[in-house]
């Protein structure tokens, strides 16, 4: 298993989440999550969905506000996942505060789990090349995982939704 150090610095911890996905784990920092909630059904509501990608979902209804929701599967060019039992929605916090908003949606494969990353846990997958959502593949303490590229995702989204 060849793996290069991704960082060397500072031994601090990062709160995050390991989050199952069809086939991988997404690897967010919490900071970056606003809340895991049980998996609703999104809301088509537009007759402009028939021309939207097939990554881009619907919305939902989370604390009064529609939420984009996307799949990260077929964001990076894989099948959408069929919806189990336990999947939830990830909501992510946007990074970008210019729009009206502030969250989008992944449904997830399951419940996430807390992982406490420190830096020298963390190595590059070098057996995989990342897809175009994916800012790296690494290795947590030698489980594998992705780090989405969330910029990218979130302006992908602001050009169909345009927030």
């Amino acid at each position: 298993m060849s793996s290069t150090p991704v960082s060397s610095e500072s031994a601090s911890e990062i709160p995050s989440l390991l989050v199952p996905m069809q086939g991988y784990k997404l690897l967010l920092p919490t900071v970056s999550v606003a809340e895991m909630v049980a998996y609703q059904a999104p809301q088509v509501g537009s007759e402009h969905m028939h021309e939207a990608p097939k990554w881009f979902l619907g919305y939902f209804l989370w604390r009064g506000i529609q939420v984009p929701m996307i799949s990260y599967e077929v964001l990076n060019g894989d099948a959408l996942p069929t919806v189990k039992d336990n999947s939830q929605l990830a909501i992510l916090n946007r990074t970008r505060g210019d729009s009206h908003s502030n969250f989008i949606g992944i449904p997830t494969q399951g419940i996430p789990r807390l992982s406490r990353v420190v830096a020298n846990e963390v190595s590059e997958n070098t057996q995989l090349s990342a897809k175009v959502f994916d800012q790296l593949q690494v290795f947590v303490a030698g489980e594998p995982a992705v780090i989405p590229d969330i910029e990218s995702i979130e302006r992908e989204c602001e050009r169909l939704l345009n927030f």
